[in-house]
């Protein structure tokens, strides 16, 4: 159902993950979606950031290679960042560009994301 579905598994109530997890100490999970082969599991860097920052949640973007590339974006809406897919953005919008000549939405999302156990627990 998505790559959501893994947020609705760990919150079910009779799931004992999450109460297993905590009590083993685990205090972050990695969470990468199968469609990117080329993800960096247990990446060092994304990790760290994660520790260092204390965040809920930490997730990966590159640049997109072009307005017209089919990849999710992240994107400011309402003051809250969302994560949209590639045929939400109209293609006028997906070639709007910044001053620099940048892409305004040129987040591509990687499917890669580091989340607290404790901001789990506590949704």
């Amino acid at each position: 159902n998505g790559n959501g579905g893994v947020f609705s598994y760990l919150l079910e109530s009779d799931s004992m993950i999450l109460p297993e997890m905590t009590a083993a100490g685990v205090e972050y999970l990695q969470i990468i979606g199968i469609d990117n082969i080329l993800n960096k599991i247990l990446d060092p860097m994304h990790i760290g950031l994660s520790l260092l920052t204390d965040s809920a949640c930490t997730i990966k973007a590159l640049p997109k290679v072009n307005y017209a590339e089919r990849i999710g974006i992240f994107a400011q809406v309402d003051k809250k960042y969302e994560l949209l897919e590639y045929s939400e953005l109209s293609e006028d919008l997906a070639k709007k560009t910044n001053e620099k000549g940048e892409l305004l939405f040129n987040h591509g999302n990687i499917l890669s994301y580091m989340v607290s156990l404790l901001s789990l627990i506590h949704i």
